[in-house]
């Protein structure tokens, strides 16, 4: 099992010397330079690679050879990797670590201390067949105790992009506006704080105690999203925020934005709008489909 390593301070990226991993690396490293921290680059491979019955039995007495062989090419990828960063963005600080475990457990573990973690994921872009390698993303965005940046594949580049929040009136959530409010007062773009509601067939809903109509319900949704949003945005009075309250599926309502967002963010378990965001098809459609950086938070760390 991985050893504790604390990771304070820094921001942790995992890669597997893949073209997913390499767009995660360059948005973790362009962060890094940008806050002034130091990156960590995590390979995670398993104690015993994956061999064919044939490999086995044909080679069973040299099975510590195979082992040792395929760690020293994964280490060698690993300083390969390294590599590219250094020469692409001189004078970051990398540290390039190997851990011997399931490729999410390290990761996971490392939210509790990292200042930030960041790991790629397949797109819908991907044959059916290769999502499931985007799996760890889900695990360690699922098991995470603190921010974790998913980057898909084909993520653009919007730089001037908003900054998008999925708001409900849970703790992770309000976590989720602040961690929003941050980002865009950072960046210098606007944030646009996004609710979604299920349109109900009956003629009135209750909202707070209020017996409203459909006509209504966006109005005072809206005023609620409003509040939310102010008790952070108060601080940084030049942000330009913008409130959206639509009717509909909340992953496909995000995913509409994320062709002109440069981030979007979520508490990782919502209610109202955003239920079981972590838990299910939601999750996986959002983190799998957006076509931008999703930020995943659990709520305050301990």
């Amino acid at each position: 099992m991985t050893e504790h390593i604390d990771y304070t301070g820094k921001i942790v990226v995992g890669t597997n010397g893949s073209k997913i991993a390499r767009s995660a690396m360059d948005w973790a490293a362009a962060r890094a330079v940008a806050q002034g921290r130091p990156l960590v680059l995590v390979l995670v491979v398993p104690d015993m690679p994956a061999l064919s019955r044939g490999e086995i039995m044909s080679k069973v007495d040299r099975i510590d050879d195979l082992v040792a062989g395929y760690h020293r090419r994964a280490e060698e990828r690993l300083e390969a990797e390294k590599a590219y960063l250094t020469e692409k963005y001189p004078g970051l600080p990398v540290e390039a670590i190997m851990l011997t475990d399931d490729a999410s457990y390290p990761l996971a573990r490392a939210t509790h201390t990292a200042e930030l973690v960041v790991i790629g994921s397949r797109t819908h872009s991907a044959p059916l067949s290769a999502r499931a390698l985007g799996g760890t993303s889900v695990a360690v965005a699922s098991h995470a105790h603190g921010p974790v940046v998913i980057v898909p594949e084909d993520a653009h580049v919007q730089s001037t992009g908003p900054v998008v929040v999925g708001v409900d009136v849970s703790p992770e959530a309000e976590e989720a506006i602040r961690l929003a409010v941050a980002e865009a007062a950072e960046r210098g773009v606007k944030l646009i704080a996004v609710h979604t509601w299920d349109p109900v067939p009956w003629i009135t809903s209750v909202i707070g105690g209020w017996s409203v109509d459909d006509s209504t319900l966006g109005t005072r949704l809206e005023e609620m999203c409003k509040d939310l949003v102010a008790t952070h945005a108060s601080a940084h009075p030049e942000l330009e925020v913008e409130i959206r309250v639509r009717p509909g599926h909340p992953a496909q309502v995000l995913l509409d934005h994320s062709d002109s967002a440069s981030l979007i963010v979520l508490g990782s378990r919502g209610r109202g709008g955003f239920a079981g965001l972590l838990l299910g098809s939601t999750s996986r459609e959002v983190i799998r489909n957006a076509r931008c950086p999703v930020l995943i938070t659990r709520g305050p760390r301990d």
